[in-house]
């Protein structure tokens, strides 16, 4: 049997945990978006460019996904400014509207074309696109374990290291000071990035690759804690963090893939919303009443009500546990 060559494009290993838990979904995927050859070679590629379209025409497949690629992105002029000559697809792609997909009019059809979401089917069609399949996020297809915890259960908090003011961060560290004094809670501050943005050489263009540091963000939070808390970040491992993420008593996150990771492993959550890709996950698994806003206040409380139990998510949260 012929092994595949197949190219990948996503945002995986610029630093960011849900790029690249995407990525291994994607790896996960490729039996059944090409189920006559379930083995291949797998090339990743960061960009589309002059010189890396002829490295990608070398291959059999061209797989392009997931993450929020038709929001705000040139994924799509990428493809038109480059003649991609192997059939390519989309996996698991975010929408942002049907604006966005305006330059598929003059591509060649994708042989696969998948959304995460029904909204994003939606907006799919009233852009005039009808072979579209609606397949979860790609950190669905990813398998964890269970593992035995040394120090007990924890609350995280996994937040982005945008829009924080000096102000808003003295105020979350001294709601979660008191908490911590009143009920000894412990917390845990998770950070899914701990690279900062940068542009780097790629295929003959100046790139902008990573995202917001997050790590940066909780170490600020810890200078203004009187009651120091314990601080995890992602550095690479995406499986084994997935993992990890899977052994909290509780997620509070603002971290799109740090609400998918609760929902997928049955950990009890509260989303924060800062993004619309948030909002259509929780309207997509009928929990939208998980959101919170951003306050310190209402992050403070919904630590506390997550440890105590005082909503009943354990029993209610219908995750796809893959073992």
């Amino acid at each position: 049997m012929k092994q595949l060559r197949i190219a990948v494009m996503s945002c995986a290993f610029t630093g960011n945990f849900g790029d690249d838990i995407g990525f291994e979904g994607v790896l996960r995927r490729i039996p059944d978006i090409l189920p006559q050859k379930v083995n291949g070679k797998v090339t990743h590629f960061l960009r589309i460019t002059k010189e890396s379209v002829d490295a990608i025409n070398q291959h059999d497949y061209f797989l392009i996904g997931g993450g929020e690629l038709f929001s705000n992105s040139d994924v799509l002029d990428q493809l038109t400014k480059n003649k991609v000559t192997i059939p390519y697809g989309f996996v698991s792609v975010g929408v942002g509207n049907k604006n966005d997909l305006t330059p598929l009019k003059s591509l060649d059809r994708p042989f696969y074309f998948s959304v995460r979401t029904k909204s994003d089917a939606e907006i799919c069609r009233e852009a005039g696109i009808k072979n579209v399949k609606v397949k979860p996020d790609l950190l669905r297809a990813c398998p964890y374990f269970e593992v035995q915890l040394q120090n007990g259960p924890a609350i995280a908090v996994c937040l982005k290291n945008t829009h924080k003011s000096a102000e808003w961060i003295r105020a979350f560290a001294r709601e979660l000071d008191i908490v911590l004094s009143l009920y000894k809670i412990p917390v845990v501050l998770v950070a899914f990035s701990s690279m900062n943005q940068q542009k780097i050489e790629y295929g003959g263009e100046k790139i902008l690759i990573g995202d917001c540091n997050d790590l940066e963000l909780a170490h600020n939070i810890n200078c203004y804690m009187r009651n120091k808390v314990p601080i995890v970040y992602y550095k690479d491992r995406a499986m084994d963090f997935l993992t990890l993420m899977s052994t909290f008593k509780g997620i509070v996150s603002e971290r799109l893939h740090g609400t998918i990771a609760a929902y997928h492993t049955g950990v009890p959550f509260r989303s924060i919303p800062y993004h619309t890709k948030v909002n259509k996950f929780l309207k997509e698994v009928d929990m939208e009443n998980r959101e919170i806003s951003s306050s310190p206040e209402v992050i403070v409380s919904a630590i506390t009500e997550l440890w105590d139990g005082s909503f009943k998510e354990a029993s209610e949260v219908e995750g796809e546990k893959v073992k």
